[in-house]
């Protein structure tokens, strides 16, 4: 055995995890890499970087090269070392004092998903979550990527009924959201990637609409109303307008659900409001999912406003309607609100999860 994984039983890995750290190049300093990186160390804008070796967090999914492992156990601070607790610290010195590296992903390679602790049993729930985790590796026609602040049985009913790739982003904040659907649509390779938020009835319909419009278009839309009774839908007429980086409601040209039904055929709207909100591969790299830095949410006009700068704008049709469950337009809808009561967690499924 060249190298061992030492994994707990309450961590949940990536599927490309394995393959991801067979391929990395590991340097001989590196006596370790952690699979599992804890909030605490995750970096925005790093891949593969080093972890400290002094005070040590998360032993929650450890590989070491076997020689390196045997020197760690037979190394005398281990061997001093009589506590129930404070493995990942005590690997850490050891380490340090071995002159070996810890190095860790940003993306976190797993989730640590455990809700009880054997040590703390009234420990903080998922405290030692990761901010962020790697999504799979995959590739194919179209991939529906669905935000999933909150859990809506109707809604979640209706979008795991669909016949399409999906990659279920659950229970992240927005801004902790760009890290991992970018890093997922750069590592993956499918033609077309769309949006849909978790607060939609989504049709299998208006799915297809879209996927009409994506043959023809290199960005497309769905779209649905504001609130309930609103007469207005989340398309414009106009690019969206920012006032010294903020987005307010002055900034949108509004079309209304008559506007809608008076079209035939295909038409422009200026702005997708993730509502099977899709566009190309090379696009989503052009213009990453990011939110806007004044308000740190309104991912959708961000992106509509960097693109709108580019003269490229939304193709969008009449029977791409889907039904939105807010009943306020000045409010998120927060119903069995998911973020900061579960840990952030990625799962992919192919063909959907019906």
């Amino acid at each position: 055995t060249s190298h061992v994984l030492i994994c707990e039983d309450d961590v949940e890995l990536c599927p490309d995890a394995r393959s991801i750290v067979e391929a990395m190049n590991w340097p001989p300093d590196v006596g370790c890499v952690s699979l599992y990186t804890s909030s605490h160390y995750h970096r925005d804008n790093s891949e593969i970087h080093d972890l400290p070796t002094g005070n040590f967090w998360g032993a929650c999914a450890l590989a070491f090269p076997a020689a390196v492992l045997r020197k760690i156990l037979d190394h005398k601070i281990i061997r001093g070392w009589h506590s129930d607790k404070g493995t990942d610290t005590v690997i850490g010195k050891t380490l340090g004092a071995m002159g070996l590296r810890i190095q860790g992903f940003s993306p976190s390679l797993g989730q640590h998903i455990g809700e009880t602790s054997t040590y703390s049993p009234n420990a903080n729930r998922n405290k030692r979550a990761a901010k962020a985790v790697r999504a799979p590796a995959t590739k194919g026609r179209d991939c529906l990527i669905v935000l999933q602040p909150r859990r809506i049985a109707a809604a979640v009913e209706s979008i795991r009924a669909l016949p399409i790739d999906q990659l279920w982003l659950t229970a992240f904040t927005e801004p902790d959201l760009a890290p991992v659907l970018n890093c997922f649509i750069r590592d993956s390779e499918y033609r077309d990637y769309l949006i849909v938020a978790d607060d939609v009835i989504v049709t299998p319909a208006a799915l297809e609409s879209v996927r009409d419009l994506l043959d023809l278009h290199p960005a497309a839309t769905g779209y649905c109303r504001l609130a309930v009774d609103d007469p207005r839908v989340n398309l414009t007429s106009a690019p969206v307008r920012d006032y010294q980086g903020r987005i307010a409601w002055k900034s949108y040209d509004f079309l209304t659900i008559d506007d809608v039904r008076r079209t035939d055929g295909p038409f422009p709207s200026w702005f997708g409001g993730w509502a099977l909100t899709g566009m190309r591969r090379e696009l989503w790299l052009r213009y990453p999912f990011e939110v806007n830095a004044g308000t740190q949410c309104q991912s959708d006009a961000q992106t509509a406003i960097r693109m709108a700068r580019d003269g490229r704008f939304f193709a969008s049709r009449r029977d791409a309607y889907i039904e939105h469950l807010k009943d306020d337009p000045n409010h998120s809808l927060k119903q069995d609100w998911l973020v900061g009561v579960e840990a952030p967690r990625v799962s992919f499924f192919p063909g959907g999860v019906a």
